[in-house]
């Protein structure tokens, strides 16, 4: 229904997640996910974090990345903002910023890569929190570009 399309954050197809706007081009199972999911919430909060880390840089240039999950009711981004303390009014002014970005309606795509893709990729980044997680989670790299 097109009340449901509206409303899909995420999906399944044949056990693997897949983007709701990937093509299906084989028969299989597919599950679809909105806000009432796990894996709706967990799809949204992943993105948002995503939102996040973009209001950061543009806020704070020089500030350091290095990862930010889905948690259970939400979601962070660890960074490293060097002297700079935030603060409550610092707190305003990223919300505001994600606001802006959300409002700009980037596509999401999903990207699937494994560890030397992604070492080399941000290695412009010169950022050693972030490689000391990339070798940490070098088993299997999941990220999100915004495009």
């Amino acid at each position: 229904s097109e009340g449901l399309a509206r409303n899909v954050l995420s999906a399944k197809f044949n056990g693997h997640t897949v983007e709701a706007s990937t093509p299906l081009e084989d028969d299989g199972d597919i599950q679809l996910f909105t806000w009432n999911d796990k894996e709706g919430k967990t799809a949204f909060w992943h993105s948002s974090a995503h939102v996040l880390a973009q209001a950061l840089i543009a806020l704070y240039p020089d500030c350091k990345l290095t990862i930010g999950p889905a948690i259970e009711n939400g979601f962070y981004y660890d960074a490293d903002f060097g002297d700079h303390s935030i603060t409550e009014k610092d707190l305003v002014t990223i919300e505001k910023k994600m606001l802006e970005f959300a409002r700009q309606k980037f596509q999401f795509t999903m990207r699937l890569r494994g560890y030397l893709y992604v070492k080399s990729l941000f290695r412009f980044l010169i950022n050693p929190l972030f490689f000391k997680c990339v070798n940490y989670f070098s088993w299997h790299i999941s990220f999100i570009m915004l495009s």
